[in-house]
């Protein structure tokens, strides 16, 4: 074994044992929280596995062999899980969040044909394997060969890795947001960028598979192929120990932000939004006179801004306040409190307010070019034209066609 291989196996296990300390540290944080120390020993096992393929040590113990396969698709959820935790205090219920498993759970039904086999069958592909590593893109597969289920995992990360990115764009244009912490702003950028690197290393490596012009393995490669090796290792331990240096930057993100409320969080005006979209302002009220908050509704007036700014929760016919408070994992009863303390407007006219201002919005872009108002007011969530043009009059003064009029005036 040569002291290249010495460093691969010592850098992997460096790194999942920091990863398990990190966990161990975090044991009374909520699971959301916990789950990056999850990815980062899950990325640790991948890297093990790939090591000992090539190393040929699982001709060994030929069982362990895609053992852990599944697992990989977990990454991008336990990172997206922890950021979305950590931003908007949202956690995990498995009613709304069981999809999340379904990649890691096709995965494995993908891989039975292979699991099946006899350990005979398998220690003779890992044999061929050690021999041509190109092959390990097409032995050892499932219905579906482990190249093509490479690049989906790739792409699954690269989606995970943006819609984290988005939540947390998204939070530091709230006034009041976890974003803003100082503790939690390098910490959640290394999460998602970590995420990001590993996507696109995915989704490179098995796409120059894939045209025979890149490869993974560790022996019989020239001097790019064992750098992008020590490269992948070096960037995993350093990811690591970034991390696991950290643990109070961690652990205190849902105490610091959503518990411990001092003078100057106490505050809290209403949402002021740096909106997506030039119109989507209006709809976040200001409040002349700041109301304490407690650390819960903190965190819901946080996730309700993000439902009707990015979800756009607003264009839900019908959108009750039953349906708001279903969507927050609350009851009617405490999303009417947050109202009263931090929104100073009756609900329908809250929801109408987003409505409106993205009809205004599509106006303005020249949509009634190839829609009518009537259209335009449908996909925004109104229910009826009286509707809208009731809406739509108290809230700007004049209806909407005189809107209109004036804006072409």
């Amino acid at each position: 074994m040569d002291i290249l291989t010495v460093y691969f196996f010592g850098s992997v296990s460096c790194a999942a044992f920091c990863s398990f300390i990190l966990i161990l540290k975090g044991a009374k944080a909520p699971l959301d929280i916990r789950l990056i120390g999850f990815a980062l020993i899950i990325a640790s096992v991948y890297a093990f596995m790939t090591i000992m393929l090539f190393e040929g040590v699982l001709l060994d113990y030929p069982w362990l062999f895609r053992l852990f396969y599944p697992l990989y698709f977990l990454i991008g959820p336990c990172i997206f899980f922890f950021v979305r935790h950590a931003c908007l205090g949202k956690a995990i219920t498995f009613k709304q969040d069981f999809i999340h498993l379904l990649p890691s759970v096709l995965a494995a039904i993908n891989l039975i044909p292979f699991y099946l086999i006899s350990l005979e069958e398998k220690r003779l592909f890992l044999e061929i394997i050690r021999v041509y590593p190109l092959l390990s893109i097409e032995l050892g597969a499932g219905f579906l060969p482990i190249v093509y289920s490479n690049i989906i995992k790739g792409l699954l990360f690269l989606l995970y890795g943006l819609a984290s990115l988005k939540i947390l764009l998204f939070t530091s244009k709230v006034r009041f947001s976890v974003a803003k912490h100082p503790k939690s702003i390098p910490i959640l950028r290394g999460a998602v960028t970590f995420l990001l690197i590993i996507a696109l290393i995915f989704l490179w490596i098995n796409v120059s598979q894939l045209f025979n012009s890149g490869t993974l393995e560790l022996r019989q490669l020239s001097g790019s192929g064992l750098q992008i090796q020590f490269a992948l290792h070096t960037f995993l331990l350093l990811t690591t120990f970034y991390f696991f240096f950290m643990p109070e930057g961690i652990f205190s993100l849902p105490e610091s932000v959503f518990v411990n409320g001092n003078k100057q969080d106490a505050d809290l005006l209403t949402p002021i939004l740096v909106p997506s979209e030039p119109e989507l302002s209006t709809a976040a009220v200001d409040h002349a006179d700041p109301v304490p908050l407690s650390s819960e509704e903190k965190a819901l007036l946080i996730r309700l801004i993000y439902g009707m700014e990015m979800e756009h929760w607003y264009k839900t016919k019908n959108f009750s306040a039953k349906d708001c408070a279903v969507l927050l994992g609350i009851e009617k009863h405490q999303l009417s409190g947050l109202f009263r303390k931090a929104i100073p407007k009756r609900f329908t006219d809250f929801v109408n307010g987003y409505r409106i201002d993205f009809v205004k919005f599509q106006i303005k872009e020249g949509k009634l070019k190839k829609f009518t108002l009537e259209a335009l007011a449908q996909e925004a969530g109104f229910n009826s034209r009286t509707t809208f043009y009731n809406a739509f009059l108290k809230a700007e003064g004049v209806n909407p066609s005189r809107f209109v009029e004036q804006l072409q005036g």
